[in-house]
């Protein structure tokens, strides 16, 4: 990945350190207990999953905290998560729950979601992920607002703009009229970027989760965006959670790129006994 103008870009500083490649696969939950108490550098952190219908999930809960924990940590490689189930298992449920989570800092949870109907517009889920995140940033203190500024150029802001014209919350920039390209070239260097973008915002003290629903309906630029992010080694404190459902219903099947970097894990949300 080639990287932009300016030394020492606080969104693509050189850190210590590499993520590995692993996954693992929970099997369905037995527990019943109302809430489950983890931790985050040595802060107890508890999932509180009263009136919540998560009725024996506590081992899938304990994976998505437990990656929640690790791109909590200073530097933390970012890592995806895929949750894979039938129609109606909880899937969303259970990723949804992770806001539930007891913040001490400022963590960023976003979602975006894919349609059957809608597959013609690209970038779908992300455009709807990237709105709530600019409302969220656009909320805070001034300090990811600057950093953002400081390191994309104008001609990236206006890259951004043309896809994911949200942003403009707290990036101060009008959009020109210059028609978008929509060659291969111009979807690669939006894909940079997005990643420069999302890597300016993600940081120990605001961790991000971005969570893709129904990725079975992703549509084909927002696939290769996933794969890219999946490759980027540079990417930290973040987490990428996508579900798919799983049943005969749904002819498509969607998997991560061999080529990832993350660290990544699978959950697969069986039916309960």
């Amino acid at each position: 990945m080639s990287t932009t103008s300016g030394s020492g870009d606080a969104c693509d500083m050189p850190v210590s350190g590499s993520p590995t490649v692993a996954e693992t696969k929970s099997s369905q939950g037995s527990s019943s207990n109302p809430s489950l108490v983890s931790s985050v550098n040595g802060v107890p952190i508890a999932l509180d999953l009263e009136n919540v219908s998560l009725v024996g999930r506590d081992d899938e809960i304990k994976i998505l905290v437990q990656a929640y924990e690790r791109i909590r940590k200073r530097n933390a490689p970012a890592e995806i998560c895929l949750v894979r189930g039938e129609s109606g298992s909880g899937k969303s449920v259970l990723v949804e729950n992770l806001r539930r989570v007891e913040k001490k800092g400022r963590e960023f949870f976003v979602m975006g979601k894919y349609n059957q109907y809608d597959q013609d517009r690209p970038y779908g889920g992300f455009v709807e992920a990237t709105a709530e995140l600019s409302f969220s940033v656009s909320e805070i203190d001034d300090a990811v607002k600057h950093v953002v500024n400081e390191s994309l150029t104008s001609e990236e802001i206006q890259l951004l703009l043309s896809i994911m014209p949200s942003i403009n919350l707290f990036l101060p920039l009008t959009l020109t009229n210059e028609p978008l390209e929509t060659n291969e070239q111009s979807f690669n260097r939006f894909m940079e970027v997005y990643r420069k973008f999302l890597r300016c915002i993600c940081s120990e003290e605001h961790p991000l989760v971005l969570f893709l629903d129904d990725l079975q309906w992703v549509d084909d630029v927002s696939r290769q965006l996933i794969d890219s992010i999946a490759k980027d080694s540079k990417m930290r404190n973040f987490l990428l959670i996508g579900a798919v459902r799983q049943d005969p219903s749904v002819s498509g099947v969607y998997d991560l790129t061999s080529e990832s970097v993350l660290y990544s894990s699978e959950i697969v949300v069986g039916a309960l006994s």
